[in-house]
């Protein structure tokens, strides 16, 4: 690019710096020059002119070399005047040819002539304002703001490489037409300022802009005399968009055009009235209704007159208006409950007509599965003979239920919608098409997710309504049908249902048989497991005893029963009750007793070296658990198939194991498997399926992907809520993740609000022997240092230290690491002298006995010179404060955990302090 026309070039017909210039308003002058048409100017040839401003004129010109095209040629009627207008200038050239962008038109050439006339060679547009085409082809408003977004997107572009535009409507978005697709193109950045700022300067080496689209501090009418900024563009988006939505400006004509005192009266006057508003002028009710509301107050932000209340950026911008046409919430909004739930079935059309053709049809055939049971209650009333047939039928009833599958209900539903849909749209234009989006729709509406709800709202639920109107008699037959419908319910994660008709089976079969019949224990282990689901296993424990000593009473015949039930309360012993080294031993010998019983490879087996390796992990001991988990997804994938769920929940284990253990390249793709395989076969809101969510959610977070982290983690806990309840243990630990992705992205005080109500809810649905309530505990003291709360830090460290070391002992690597939490909360609160032993254990680079890291050492030598400095040992805080200044700023900020953030911005604000009174 050049930055000149001067003498190296070949001579022209007429030098730019011999035409003498004449101002727009007439005015003779030195300072302009008049360009005519049929001119040859350097290596440009004028055709015709294309508009005239007041910043300049601009012409069609053939550009004759170093290459041949049509270019449009603008020419500035103000000189450069002075070095640092120059500089300004170069700044600006320089941006300008940085950008490239399929919705900017490309600048070829800037320059200055001799006399110092500025000039720009930009890509000539053939097309026409965007406003114009939009109201031409009668485009629809999603088709008008798929084109704003376009050239939202270009705007963007230039604010990344410091660029403003500044005169940003119709006119210079001009749309041209690329093999029938419509391509939009942003012209004239003749009038752009660069954000990059030259001392005592204004931004922009000339100001200008067209009334109604510039922004009040463009016009100089604001309070705010600060250099503009994006938003300056934004608000002009905001006009456009206007204009695009209604065909109509927002603006009077002439308005804003007057002379600079009565511009402020009429900017703080300026109420234009809602799009949809005006569109309902017109008499389009059906386009206002879609505007009115989420439209209406994007324009309205955009536009807003104080730009601290419009969007920060063009990518909030793009952002609202693509939820918009997803039919999701606005940030320009706020979103009520009725609101949320309008969205919902707006943007979910599909699955919720899917999932009534699916209501239908499984009610179609619960008449012929149910038909059986109903006939059974007249045959009983009619004769006692009729009792063997009454329980064939149970039986028939028993098998269907234990069957259900939501998978293959949902993909055999999906099938035949498909195929009807597909033979109703044969022979039509597009059928094929057709039928191809909506089998790719109802892949999106989840059929099996539509099945398990259907399944539980319509086949269970009427089930259990059955058997209360049709049974009351045979006590029995309906236990046993409710143990049957209690496990369906366990199989599709409805916990709460499955309690409740479990409970209602063991005293139907207690009152029957007894409380040591087979039939009795076996659905009181079915009880004890809907408990344990349900995060209760704790308080269930002394049900679960009895249950163990019954079975034993019975002897060999309820063997089976008995070693289920002791997994059980061995596996809640050490999750839910901190037993985790008691839990470790008694489930080695269970192992060892289900070997005996079942053989290697066995189900029950299999499940007893699970319990095993979760405890084992849990305890600390993730390498020794790794070659458990792989034996036994090896031996479930061999036996039972990928897509078992029992093999499933092996491979999960296996891709958290790795997690756990710092793998997280290979973790990520194993557990995505997971979840789109849990999707499928379970649903999308299977418990299953969202604790797979949460695993994912913190893998993404370890690969620095945070945003994709947090949006799949507020998903996980909206679900789980909504599932499981607030106070579940999978809630709670969603609602902890959640807080420290928030925190990994520098929401502190959001991710110490979660992390507080994470850490109470625990204390009171948990008790204080539960190790998951002082993880929530250790997680919230750095929050509360970084906050300025060092006493509640201090309070929530010592008590996480104390419940540690006295359930795992005094060198568990947990009780050690809480040591570690407690030493920083101790200099935090000015307890200098109880800090500096444990802040001298972790800096002890000699010790073997779990090692920090680089930056953890660093860290902690920071801390350890804290404490020095307020003892008084100035000396040895000066060698740790340059091992820590050595640890912590080589890293990136990413790279830096919360708390070792806020260390190094502690030590950059000693080390500039230090700077300054040496200074």
């Amino acid at each position: 690019m050049t930055a000149s026309m001067d003498d190296t070039r070949p001579a022209p017909a007429t030098g730019l710096n011999q035409i003498p210039l004449t101002r727009a308003d007439g005015v003779d002058s030195g300072a302009a020059v008049e360009v005519l048409v049929g001119q040859r100017l350097g290596p440009f040839e004028l055709r015709r002119l294309l508009g005239t401003g007041g910043m300049g004129q601009v012409f069609l010109a053939d550009q004759l070399q170093p290459v041949q095209r049509q270019v449009a040629l603008k020419f500035m009627q103000h000189k450069l005047a002075g070095a640092q207008s120059a500089v300004r200038f170069e700044i600006e050239r320089q941006a300008l040819a940085r950008m490239s962008h399929p919705a900017i038109a490309q600048v070829f050439e800037a320059g200055t002539t001799a006399d110092g006339f500025p000039y720009l060679a930009m890509e000539y547009i053939p097309g026409e304002p965007i406003s114009d085409y939009c109201r031409r082809l009668r485009l629809s408003l999603d088709q008008r703001l798929d084109l704003f977004i376009r050239v939202a997107l270009g705007v963007q572009h230039a604010h990344q490489k410091n660029i403003l535009h500044l005169d940003l409507k119709p006119a210079n978005l001009l749309v041209t037409e690329v093999d029938g697709a419509p391509q939009p193109k942003i012209i004239d950045f003749g009038l752009a300022v660069s954000s990059v700022r030259i001392p005592g300067q204004r931004s922009g080496w000339a100001l200008a802009g067209t009334p109604g689209y510039m922004s009040p501090e463009q016009a100089g009418v604001s309070d705010d005399d600060a250099d503009l900024d994006t938003r300056s563009d934004i608000y002009a988006l905001g006009v456009v968009l206007y204009q695009l939505t209604t065909d109509v400006a927002p603006f009077a004509p002439g308005q804003f055009s007057g002379k600079s005192e009565n511009l402020r009266r009429e900017f703080e006057s300026y109420a234009p009235l809602p799009a949809s508003e005006r569109l309902r002028q017109q008499d389009q009710h059906r386009e206002a209704r879609r505007v009115r509301g989420d439209l209406d107050a994007i324009v309205a932000r955009a536009m807003h007159r104080t730009r601290a209340l419009r969007y920060e950026s063009v990518a909030e911008l793009i952002e609202d208006l693509r939820r918009f046409l997803e039919k999701r919430p606005i940030s320009a909004r706020p979103a009520t409950r009725s609101h949320r739930v309008a969205l919902y079935l707006a943007r979910n059309r599909l699955q919720v007509a899917v999932a009534a053709t699916v209501t239908l049809t499984l009610l179609a055939g619960l008449t012929a599965a149910t038909w059986g049971l109903v006939q059974a209650r007249h045959e009983r009333d009619i004769a006692a003979s009729r009792q063997q047939e009454l329980e064939r039928v149970t039986e028939f009833q028993q098998s269907m239920l234990s069957g259900l599958d939501p998978a293959t209900l949902g993909q055999n539903l999906k099938a035949t919608l498909a195929a009807q849909f597909a033979a109703a749209h044969q022979g039509q234009p597009d059928g094929a098409e057709h039928s191809t989006r909506f089998e790719h729709d109802l892949v999106l509406a989840n059929p099996t997710e539509a099945a398990r709800q259907l399944i539980a709202g319509e086949l269970l639920d009427r089930a259990l309504a059955a058997i209360d109107r049709n049974l009351p008699g045979q006590p029995l037959v309906a236990a046993e049908l409710r143990l049957s419908i209690s496990k369906a319910y366990q199989a599709i994660g409805r916990y709460d249902a499955a309690l409740a008709s479990g409970d209602a089976a063991v005293d139907g079969f207690v009152d029957v048989l007894g409380p040591l019949h087979p039939k009795t224990l076996q659905a009181r282990v079915e009880r004890a497991q809907a408990m344990k689901a349900l995060g209760r296993g704790r308080a269930d424990l002394p049900a679960l005893e009895r249950l163990i000593a019954d079975a034993d009473r019975v002897g060999d015949s309820a063997l089976d029963l008995s070693l289920q039930a002791q997994l059980l309360h061995v596996e809640i012993l050490g999750l839910e009750s901190g037993q985790l080294a008691a839990s470790v031993d008694a489930a080695r010998v269970l192992l060892q007793r289900h070997q005996a019983r079942f053989g290697e490879t066995a189900a029950p087996t299999l499940a007893a070296l699970q319990v095993l390796a979760t405890l084992i992990g849990r305890a600390g001991d993730l390498e020794g658990a790794a070659p458990l988990l792989q034996q036994i997804h090896d031996a479930q994938l061999a036996q039972w198939g990928a897509e078992d769920l029992r093999t499933l929940a092996a491979l999960e284990s296996l891709g958290a194991n790795l997690g756990q253990r710092g793998d997280y390249e290979l973790a990520l793709p194993t557990l995505e498997q997971v979840l789109a395989l849990r999707r499928r076969i379970q649903g999308s809101e299977h418990p299953a399926t969202l604790q797979t969510m949460n695993s994912v959610s913190i893998t993404l977070s370890r690969l620095g992907r945070g945003p994709e982290a947090i949006t799949m983690a507020e998903d996980a806990l909206e679900l789980r809520t909504r599932a499981l309840g607030r106070d579940h243990p999978s809630t709670l630990r969603s609602m902890l993740n959640l807080g420290a992705l928030y925190a990994v992205a520098d929401d502190v005080e959001r991710a110490a609000a979660l992390t507080r109500e994470c850490y109470e809810r625990r204390l009171r649905a948990l008790g204080p022997d539960n190790p998951d309530v002082y993880t929530a505990a250790q997680n919230l003291v750095d929050f509360e240092i970084i906050l300025g709360r060092p006493r509640e830090a201090l309070r929530l460290a010592e008590e996480s230290l104390a419940q540690r070391q006295r359930l795992l002992g005094a060198t568990h690597i947990e009780a050690l690491n809480a040591g570690e939490v407690l030493s920083r909360a101790l200099v935090a609160a000015g307890e200098y002298a109880r800090a500096v032993p444990l802040l001298e254990r972790e800096t002890d680079e000699s010790r073997t006995d779990n090692p920090p890291s680089d930056r953890s050492r660093a860290m902690a030598s920071w801390y350890l010179a804290q404490a020095y400095r307020g003892l008084g040992r100035d000396a040895e805080a000066h060698t740790l404060i340059a091992e820590a200044t050595s640890g912590l700023t080589e890293a990136t900020h990413e790279e830096l955990n919360p708390p070792q953030r806020y260390a190094l911005k502690q030590l950059r604000a000693y080390l500039a302090r230090v700077a300054a009174d040496k200074s």
